[in-house]
């Protein structure tokens, strides 16, 4: 492991140390639930719940599509799961959603966004990212954090 390099023995997780900070590992365990943390801490106060969820989808970089786009394939993994009992497929999504989220939060500024539009757009894909992580972990009995 090299001097820019961190890991704990308890969890296994693995992070790495950027210019921006720590980034967790997509291979690391709590990578999901930092991330759901992560969604949930972007809300402002100033932004209330209903503004943030009736707020329109504005996709304008590829990051943000990509996330939405994953986002709406949601409904239907489930669906399949239920069907077919390939309950792997469920940490695969959720892996792939975190690491399109993380991609995201690397690209687009949320609460540093340019104008409002795009910054409730953005609150509202945080939300929703959260919604489907939380969702998608309780599938495995799995309680979201609301904070680590």
């Amino acid at each position: 492991m090299g001097p820019d390099r961190a890991a704990t023995r308890a969890t296994g997780a693995t992070a790495a140390i950027t210019s921006d900070g720590l980034r967790w590992e997509p291979a690391s365990r709590p990578f999901t639930r930092l991330t759901i943390t992560g969604a949930a801490a972007k809300r402002p106060h100033a932004a209330s719940a209903a503004a943030i969820a009736s707020a329109p989808l504005v996709l304008a970089d590829p990051a943000e599509k990509a996330l939405a786009l994953h986002l709406t394939r949601y409904a239907q993994m489930v669906l399949d799961v239920g069907r077919t009992l390939e309950t792997n497929r469920v940490g695969a999504y959720l892996a792939q959603l975190a690491t399109l989220f993380n991609g995201f939060y690397q690209a687009c500024p949320v609460l540093k966004a340019d104008d409002a539009a795009a910054r409730l757009s953005r609150l509202r894909l945080c939300a929703v990212t959260r919604a489907v992580l939380a969702d998608g972990l309780s599938l495995y009995g799995i309680v979201a954090p609301e904070r680590m």
